[in-house]
């Protein structure tokens, strides 16, 4: 009780107020105290001081997430939100999904993502089926650019920064009223490392570094015909290069094994409005392409030529109609229509394997209700067909704000449909899979004392039927509905001004009693913020508990850790940020996932300058 007492007692002083920020948890704008559903953001002032940095960086203090990274940066880093598998998290760019189809479990490599020309970056936990479809019932992360409807003058943003092995990065962006009705948004950036040795054990630790390079541009034209229309074309390349080592066996420490990647992705969007905006359609057309090829040469851990191959494209159509019926109440309907394809091919010791080219379809209509106001509400339904089977999702989410209280409870039902790769592989695929289903429940609260601090306490519970694994032993290995999951747990939020803490504890496990891999059952963040004059001092404790890792057919206990991170910066006239941020402070050895790597301490030394 004497450290609560503490807590409350370090966060009265010269606190900030909570602004109402606006969400898209709804898919509209919508105030965050009348929103049903727990939801973190990363603060905009905070942007400015993580240009050329991963988001999976960051995400580690986020309640619920669990981050996973095998090998330090570049290497393949997945998300598990609130104990449902990396293959349930919906990551989405300006709307678009980059989960991808041709990968086992159709999920989004973190790896791959940077904060780059980032505005703004949600982060929305439980099953959110009946707004954004498969591939959403642990959440979504969301993230977006700058909205071109609120720019009006020439903006210019430069940043940069050098680090620990080698690393440096650099990134321009520029966003601008050409006229009165033409805006434009582009940014250039990239990331490159010399990286850390990525799976030699900690206690054998070899010389050979596993090195990353990410590039990528992206651009934005919005044209606003008249105050109801306008019509936007977004499109945005990205490269990355990555030295990889053998994912199993010994010895692990490839020298010449690399995978390549490359990704393009473009969004034609147009916005009405009708009736005096009674009624506001919105009609777009998203395309995404990814290549991927991975080659290992003949050295001495293996004497043959190893490569791997993978295309996948997904097209998609949405039509989305917002009817206002009231200053309080929206009705949110809309029909999807989706495609994707791709194929991959394997080459290991002399043999092929993969997924020949493959293409399927689906469907959705949505419907769904929103009132804001002191009693809140949103539900919805959502129906999907996919291979010639229909599923019904919904969601059923009142709350209330009392003064300064808020409490919300959610139900929400989910699925996820088979990946391309667990339908149709000439391995392991099973054209009989089912899809995934979940039932997801929240029960959320949020108390705010105006000009000092913000508390939280939400209680989760999600089911999932129907989960997807492998059953056999190599080479007889197939997918089948082999389990189902659960995870129970409670998320505890305290912000201020000087000090932010997140606490998670959680149990997840599938029908056996068996812990889910990677998800430890307590994980927490606390971070204490010092500002003075014109400099902001931050330190920051993450602690992941002991869990299970590696997979469900070979299991290895890892301990907990704790790392300290430290940040600090200096604002010069609000044009120019100066920032250094030193990780793992202490030095400290772990293991995040087993047979893999991490850093030590490591630093990065970074501007901002805009204007």
């Amino acid at each position: 009780m004497k450290f609560i007492y503490w807590v409350l007692w370090a966060s009265i002083p010269s606190l900030l107020s909570a602004e109402a920020i606006v969400v898209t948890a709804d898919r509209i704008p919508s105030p965050l105290d009348t929103t049903s559903n727990e939801i973190y953001i990363i603060p905009k002032k905070e942007m400015t001081k993580l240009q050329g940095q991963f988001i999976w960086e960051k995400l580690k203090e986020t309640p619920g997430v669990t981050v996973s990274n095998t090998g330090g940066q570049g290497q393949s880093t997945t998300l598990s939100i609130r104990g449902a598998d990396s293959r349930h998290s919906l990551v989405l760019f300006e709307g678009i999904e980059l989960n991808d189809a041709s990968t086992t479990g159709n999920l989004s490599d973190l790896a791959l993502l940077s904060f780059d020309g980032l505005e703004r970056v949600e982060i929305l936990p439980g099953s959110q089926s009946v707004l954004y479809g498969s591939d959403a019932i642990g959440g979504v992360l969301s993230l977006n650019l700058v909205d071109l409807e609120k720019v009006n003058r020439p903006h210019f943003i430069y940043s940069g920064s050098i680090g620990s092995n080698k690393s440096h990065s650099l990134g321009i962006t520029h966003y601008n009223a050409l006229t009165k009705k033409l805006k434009l948004f582009l940014n250039a950036s990239q990331i490159s490392t010399d990286g850390i040795n990525q799976t030699s054990v900690l206690s054998n630790k070899q010389s050979e570094e596993d090195g990353h390079f990410l590039g990528s541009v992206t651009g934005k034209l919005l044209y606003q015909f008249s105050d109801s229309h306008s019509v936007s074309l977004l499109s945005k390349l990205s490269s990355s290069t990555t030295e990889i080592d053998k994912g199993f066996g010994s010895p692990r420490d490839d020298s010449n094994y690399e995978t390549k990647s490359r990704n393009f992705l473009y969004k034609i969007e147009s916005k009405n409005s009708f009736m005096n905006g009674f009624w506001e359609p919105t009609i777009s057309f998203s395309s995404v392409s990814n290549k991927r090829s991975d080659e290992d040469l003949p050295d001495t851990i293996s004497t043959t030529i190893s490569t791997f191959e993978s295309r996948f494209k997904r097209e998609k159509l949405i039509l989305q109609n917002n009817i206002f019926l009231s200053a309080n109440d929206t009705l949110i309907g809309g029909f999807e229509y989706e495609t994707e394809s791709g194929n991959t091919q394997n080459l290991s010791s002399g043999t092929l394997s993969g997924l020949n080219y493959q293409k399927e379809e689906s469907n959705s209509v949505f419907l769904s209700y929103k009132r804001s106001d002191q009693i809140f509400w949103s539900s919805g339904l959502r129906v999907q067909n996919f291979n010639d089977e229909s599923n019904l999702t919904f969601k059923v989410a009142p709350g209330i704000k009392i003064s300064n209280f808020r409490t919300w409870l959610s139900i929400s039902s989910g699925f996820k449909n088979p990946s391309l790769f667990q339908r149709n592989s000439s391995s392991f695929g099973n054209q009989n899979l089912k899809p995934e289903e979940s039932m997801s429940y929240e029960w959320g609260n949020s108390f705010e004392v105006p000009n000092l601090l913000n508390l939280s306490l939400t209680f989760f519970h999600l089911d999932i039927e129907n989960l997807i694994d492998t059953t056999g032993t190599f080479p007889n290995i197939s997918y089948v509905n082999l389990n189902k999951a659960k995870s129970t747990g409670l998320n505890l939020g305290l912000s201020s001004h000087y000090l932010d803490i997140n606490l998670t504890r959680k149990n997840a496990r599938d029908s056996n009693g068996f812990e889910l891999i990677n998800r430890p059952k307590f994980s927490s963040s606390v971070s204490g913020k010092f500002s003075f004059n014109s400099y902001l001092l931050k330190l920051t404790t993450i602690y992941k508990g002991p869990r299970d890792s590696g997979s469900t057919f070979s299991r290895t206990r890892l301990p907990g850790f704790t790392l300290l991170n430290s940040s600090i910066s200096y604002d010069f006239r609000k044009t120019l940020i100066l920032w250094l941020n030193i990780n793992n402070l202490l030095d400290k050895e772990y293991t995040d996932v087993t047979g893999y790597n991490t850093d030590g301490v490591n630093f990065k030394l970074g501007f901002n300058w805009r204007y």
